[in-house]
């Protein structure tokens, strides 16, 4: 049983960095040696589980809440398609994730969303085309290597084979998940993808792919 307690209050304190500001130089030059997209992905996963892409504007790209999409949407009837921060004046997209989606597949839950297999046919990994566009969806890679690499590659393609995103990251030793938000591309919403293929997989085997959609 409690028996007794007491609550000490203070004024509001700040960190004071006495015995090691002088050093605070070296701290500053080694977070700076860290790219951006290895500090940044939880910042990233905040944004696009409750935003998504709306249109482009003067080649940025423009987002908005989810729950307001759908209005803004209908009063911006002339958006432009692939031209954004990620246009490279190619047909396709193209992302360049490093290890991001390793660690977004070591945090993955799919607590809330719903698990959508898809299938190898033999040249391609099918997605269903009730899946194509969903918003706040998310690629699950299970992928299998005996080594590193880097400069993977995973396209989704139009039922065209014309335009495509394409996804460039670096593979761990052994068996893990990866995960890409899908969503996060104009592409995704604009034109429904199709077709899911990887290259520059040197050896490395996938296992099984799904699409996470909300529940």
């Amino acid at each position: 049983d409690v028996l007794d307690s007491h609550i000490e209050r203070v004024k509001k304190a700040y960190p004071a960095y006495f015995d090691t500001y002088e050093h605070m130089s070296e701290l500053r030059d080694f977070l700076d040696g860290i790219k951006n997209l290895d500090r940044y992905f939880l910042i990233s996963d905040y944004i696009i589980s409750k935003y998504r892409p709306l249109c482009v504007v003067n080649n940025f790209a423009v987002w908005c809440l989810k729950e307001h999409y759908d209005r803004f949407a209908s009063l911006n009837r002339n958006r432009q398609l692939l031209i954004g921060y990620d246009y490279n004046n190619q047909d396709f997209y193209q992302h360049d994730l490093g290890f991001i989606p390793f660690l977004w597949g070591q945090s993955c839950s799919a607590q809330n969303f719903k698990r959508n297999e898809i299938t190898f046919n033999g040249d391609f990994w099918e997605i269903p085309e009730r899946l194509a566009g969903t918003v706040n969806s998310s690629l699950i890679i299970e992928i299998n290597s005996d080594h590193g690499i880097e400069n993977a590659r995973v396209e989704l393609i139009t039922p065209s084979l014309f335009l495509k995103t394409q996804y460039t990251f670096s593979i761990k030793e052994g068996s893990h998940k990866y995960k890409i938000h899908c969503s996060s591309d104009l592409l995704w919403h604009e034109i429904n993808a199709k077709h899911l293929v990887f290259s520059n997989m040197d050896g490395a085997e996938v296992s099984s792919c799904c699409i996470l959609t909300e529940e």
